[in-house]
């Protein structure tokens, strides 16, 4: 099965001015905002092939490929197969952006990527392993908007006066798919004229109401929302209902990992169908942020964080080195320092997701039992009949 990676080998020999951007461009583009180019690349442009060259000689690569990420393994084997390719290994690098800022709770990054002819592409980079990055991910849960999305517009005002007259894309994984569908809903009108398109790749959504106002309108036909076909973290809150469903090679949570959806020449493998699992996630995740007011869900949030920053962790990386065992008893003692209430709160909810969770789980067991009935079991009764099938059965007594 086919990944980006097999996609670089087939096309990185084709450049943008004879095969024009695409869906699958788009994700790695996407995946190379991970990369921290801050000190390598400036606002004059560095070609991609150079800048990968003195990411990997500072040893940065090692810095990532021990961050506790979905796809933080793959990620230099990407940038060394886009940066020796002709497609790509030219591109310009613009203006990276890396920012966290644990007391207003935000987690920023970004990159530019000079496409030539084709455009500009504003990268906005996912979730890093920071727990603060991770918190402002919840923070949106009951936030009008959260410190990062405001950076992100306000990059892309930045970027859009730097380079007047030229067309515009956006785009992100995770988190950074929804920075990029805030920032273009929340441009000016005659700025939103030079986005070509918006991206937003398994990224959550927004809070009620974000998609029925004029500027959506505007944009509705350039933004592409691509989710797997289990998503969890693209059907979190209201998104887009014209997403388009891509086959992954994993399963679960683990789609989010964009590593393991399908290419096939310059597009992803389109899922047959909406999944059964895919229709639960999205009821199960809205059911429960619906359930809970904007007060319960800041403290839900709150307490949560308080948890695992109570084992003396900052980073996701630093809690997976540790031991969920060793980190245990601190996170208990944080866990027993909050209020009655607060504590029900956090039980109530992971009941609720567990119970949902429960289900699916129940549900897709059914229909795997009911699967190899049907092959092991049933299929000799329907071509053989009930009486040639018990005599079968007898004569193997």
């Amino acid at each position: 099965m086919a990944s980006i990676l097999d996609y670089l080998d087939w096309r990185g020999d084709i450049a943008f001015s004879t095969s024009p951007f695409n869906e699958v461009d788009n994700l790695i583009f996407s995946e190379l905002a991970y990369m921290d180019f801050q000190g390598i690349a400036t606002d004059q442009g560095l070609a991609l092939r150079e800048a990968a060259r003195l990411f990997l000689a500072q040893g940065r690569g090692e810095i990532i490929e021990n961050v506790a990420l979905f796809q933080a393994d793959k990620l230099c084997p990407l940038l060394r197969a886009a940066a020796q390719s002709e497609r790509f290994g030219g591109v310009q690098v613009l203006t990276p952006v890396q920012l966290v800022d644990e007391k207003a709770e935000t987690q920023f990054a970004a990159t530019a990527f000079d496409l030539g002819q084709s455009g500009i592409y504003l990268a906005y980079s996912g979730t890093d392993d920071t727990l603060i990055g991770w918190k402002e991910d919840f923070n949106l849960s009951y936030m009008e908007s959260v410190p990062a999305q405001r950076m992100a517009l306000e990059y892309l005002l930045q970027m859009a006066a730097a380079h007047p007259d030229r067309p515009l894309m956006l785009g992100g994984h995770s988190k950074g798919g929804n920075l990029a569908l805030y920032a273009a809903l929340n441009a000016p009108e005659e700025l939103a004229e030079r986005i070509t398109a918006v991206y937003s790749n398994d990224g959550p959504g927004f809070r009620e109401h974000a998609y029925e106002g004029p500027a959506y309108r505007r944009l509705q036909s350039r933004i592409h929302s691509i989710v797997p076909q289990e998503s969890i973290i693209g059907m979190l809150l209201e998104h887009p209902e014209d997403y388009k469903i891509v086959c992954s090679q994993q399963k679960g949570i683990l789609q989010h990992d964009a590593f393991s959806w399908q290419v096939m020449r310059n597009e992803f493998v389109p899922a047959v169908e909406k999944s059964e699992e895919l229709e639960l996630n999205e009821q199960m995740l809205r059911g429960l942020v619906g359930s809970l007011t904007e007060e319960q869900l800041r403290d839900l949030t709150n307490a949560l964080f308080e948890i695992l920053t109570g084992s003396g962790a900052t980073t996701t990386t630093e809690l997976r080195d540790e031991g969920i065992v060793r980190s245990l008893p601190a996170m208990l003692k944080a866990y027993e320092s909050l209020d009655e209430d607060t504590k029900r709160l956090v039980w109530v909810s992971l009941e609720k997701l567990a119970g949902e969770g429960a289900q699916l789980k129940l549900r897709r067991l059914k229909r795997e039992v009911w699967a190899y009935l049907s092959e092991n079991a049933l299929e000799p009764l329907r071509r053989k009949g009930p009486l040639g099938a018990l005599r079968e059965l007898q004569g193997k007594k």
